[in-house]
Formats: structure tokens, sequence, C-alpha cells
């Protein structure tokens, strides 16, 4: 009798492939209930093994939907049709769960990541993640209609835009989400306002002062109907507003915005308060350049 050596022994690759793919679709515990089931004819005594694992998992445990599928093949070879359904329905709805829950965490980190790479002016990869983001939420809530979450990451798409100097691209998407965001938002949304200073900016680089005025006034005007008055955002967009009048050499009138937002702060804060400090100096410097 001739004797072979374990390696002089060739396995057909599918075999080898077969193995890999039941390795990597399930744990060892369901791996080995199928392997009773299915190689050894333990058919009964596998569906109470199911059964034990379902009683003493976490209903998030991974393995749930595995499991369940394996015992609904049980039953439907049984010819216990209802119960394989309710299985197979079962364990369909947890995937589909998990589905959304992935495609949300890629999409939301997606973001996160191409945030970051603008900081670090690496604009390239930033747009790279945004659209990643953009593809992934496209994939739960279809291409046709707007979303909330599509039209912020084109905001972002637009800001980084103008972060790596195509100001005309930036106003682009930024007019996209404008629009969007009218859609989807009550009116004067505090997403709102802030687009309206990112706009405002952008046209103001670009040398458009009389318009970025306009984004930059109506960005206060709604800050100040639905913020209180001692809120930092709204400081902010005075100081867009002072800011573009002294670029624009028409001070003359406007002072009037700053003293009568320091009369209401004055009546809530204390005096020596460090944003009563800021409109008092813009109002100053204001009115000293109207002189």
């Amino acid at each position: 009798m001739t004797s072979l050596s374990k390696n002089a022994i060739k396995e057909h690759p599918y075999l080898n492939t077969i193995r890999e793919n039941f390795v990597e679709n399930h744990s060892g515990t369901v791996a080995f209930g199928i392997i009773m089931a299915h190689g050894f004819d333990k058919a009964e005594q596998v569906i109470r093994y199911f059964d034990q694992m379902l009683l003493n998992l976490p209903h998030h445990h991974v393995d749930v939907p595995d499991i369940l599928q394996q015992r609904a093949i049980l039953y439907q070879e049984k010819g216990e049709h209802a119960l394989a359904l309710q299985d197979y329905e079962r364990a369909l709805e947890i995937r589909r769960q998990r589905i959304q829950e992935n495609l949300l965490g890629i999409s939301s980190l997606s973001g996160d990541i191409g945030r970051l790479h603008s900081t670090k002016s690496d604009f390239q990869a930033s747009m790279k993640s945004h659209q990643l983001a953009m593809s992934t939420y496209e994939q739960l809530y279809g291409t046709e209609k707007d979303h909330i979450t599509k039209a912020k990451v084109n905001e972002s798409i637009g800001l980084t835009y103008y972060q790596s100097g195509n100001a005309s691209k930036a106003l682009e998407y930024l007019a996209h989400t404008q629009v969007a965001y009218k859609q989807l938002l009550p009116e004067k949304h505090l997403l709102q306002i802030e687009l309206l200073g990112h706009i405002g900016a952008i046209h103001e680089e670009m040398g458009n002062l009389s318009l970025a005025e306009k984004f930059f006034r109506r960005q206060l005007n709604w800050s100040e109907t639905v913020l209180p008055v001692d809120h930092p955002l709204i400081i902010t967009f005075l100081e867009s507003i002072y800011r573009i009048h002294l670029k624009m050499n028409q001070t003359l009138n406007i002072s009037e915005i700053f003293t009568g937002h320091l009369g209401k702060l004055q009546k809530i804060l204390e005096p020596q308060d460090a944003l009563i400090y800021r409109v008092l100096f813009m109002a100053a410097s204001l009115f000293e350049s109207s002189t």
C-alpha cells in the first residue's frame, strides 16, 4: 500500500472557498448548530439549542438574526411554515435595522473626517469624505428628495470649496442648501441663520460688499427674533455688520443698531460684563468714523 503525504492531497479550490464563506458568515456557536443539524441529522436537538441561545442572548447580540434564520430553515424542512416565516421575518427586520444603523454611522463618521481634513487644509481628502457621506445618505434617503442631513452635507461641501478658494462653487452648493433648509426647517431656524452668515462671508471675500451686508443684516434680524439678547451668536453677527460697514466706508446712521442693542444688554447685564464692552467699542468706533 502506497502512503501519501498530507501535502500531496490537493483539495479543489471551491471547497476551500465554501469553508471560508461558512466561517465568515457564521459564528462558532451558530456553525456548531448548523453542522449538528445538517451533518449529523440532529434537527430537533438543534432547534432546542437555538431556542436556548435566543433566551440567553441579549436581543441586540450579533448572532440573533443568524440564529433566527437557521432555526427558520429547520422549521421549513419540517414543514412548519408559519414558524419558519415568523423567524425569517424577524431576522430580516433586525438586519434591515442594522444596515440603517451602519449606514448612518458611516455617513456621520465620514462627515466628521471631512471636517477634520478641512481644519488641516487637506481639502481634497475633505471633499472625498463629504462625498462619501452624501452617497451613503442617498442610499438611506434616496437621490430625488431633499433631507436635512443631505442638506447639511451640501453645506459642508460648499464650505470646503470656500476654504479651498473656489468661491463660486461654494455659493452654488450653499444655494442648494438654502433652498433645502427653507423647505425642511421652520422659519428662521438657527441652521438657516448660520447659513446666511456663510453666504455673506463668501460675498465679502469676493468683494460683493453690498450683497454681503444684506446677508449679514438678515442674519442679525432673524437671530434677534429667536435668540436671547445676550446670546454670543448675536454679538458675533453684530461684529459682521460692524466689519462690513467699515470696509464699505458706510458708518453713518449704522451706529444706532449698536446703541440700540447696547441699551437692551444694559437692562439685563452687569455694567462690567464683557459683552457690553464689546458692543460699546463697536458703537463708539462707528460713531467716531462717521464724524
